[in-house]
């Protein structure tokens, strides 16, 4: 899983391709901008972090599912 700035989540994804990782996770934070407020700011990492859990849980899932029963 990569955390990145939205800036760069083309690049990243076209340099994980090129690394043979396409199914790559990744979370991307919205750049910031002078104008934004504090609030603005708050939200954008909230986001962040729905991204983070949402990629840890996704490649969570496969692995519970597959394990024995008992």
């Amino acid at each position: 899983m990569a955390v990145i700035h939205d800036y760069f989540e083309g690049a990243s994804r076209a340099q994980a391709k090129l690394l043979g990782i396409d199914d790559l996770k990744i979370a991307a934070l919205r750049r910031p901008r002078a104008t934004d407020t504090e609030e603005m700011r708050r939200e954008a990492v909230k986001m962040l972090f729905e991204q983070v859990v949402n990629c840890l849980t996704a490649a969570a899932e496969p692995e519970a599912a597959m394990a024995p029963e008992g």
